[in-house]
């Protein structure tokens, strides 16, 4: 399937959002599993954009439970992915030293109102080892399943 076909699914589904947003929904994840399928750093931020429209849409709907469900079995099956960080490499930070200032405080666990960033922080699991981390301890700690 072509780039243009992707780019025509994911404008029907923007458009099937307001009164069929069940199939939104269905055509956003088709392309979250091509995109994470395919790798890749670009790939991964798309397909995590798409993920917030479905977060919203299940929000809209009132279902949260289905979107838990669907977030945690998607990390579930893709945790071995390598996190798109542009300054990891081999598995480590290449600027730790001299990170910049976001990175060193992400993700804000000691600043107030931690409880009100958590889905915030739900859109980065994928994408930030630390945030990862931080996302399973709070899971097992509240015994989370």
């Amino acid at each position: 399937m072509g780039c243009g076909s992707a780019s025509l699914r994911i404008r029907v589904a923007g458009a099937a959002a307001e009164r069929r947003p069940r199939d939104a929904i269905r055509l956003y994840m088709e392309q979250v599993e091509r995109l994470i399928a395919a790798r890749g750093r670009g790939n991964y931020a798309t397909a995590a954009s798409y993920l917030v429209q479905v977060r919203d849409l299940y929000q809209r709907l009132g279902e949260p439970v289905a979107w838990q469900e669907l977030i945690t079995s998607l990390r579930e099956r893709h945790r071995r992915l390598p996190a798109p960080c542009p300054f990891r490499h081999n598995r480590h930070c290449a600027v730790y030293p001299r990170r910049p200032t976001a990175c060193r405080a992400y993700p804000y666990l000691d600043q107030l109102d931690f409880r009100a960033r958590t889905l915030a922080m739900l859109d980065r699991v994928a994408q930030c080892p630390v945030v990862f981390n931080v996302w399973k301890e709070l899971e097992a700690e509240v015994d989370w399943r």
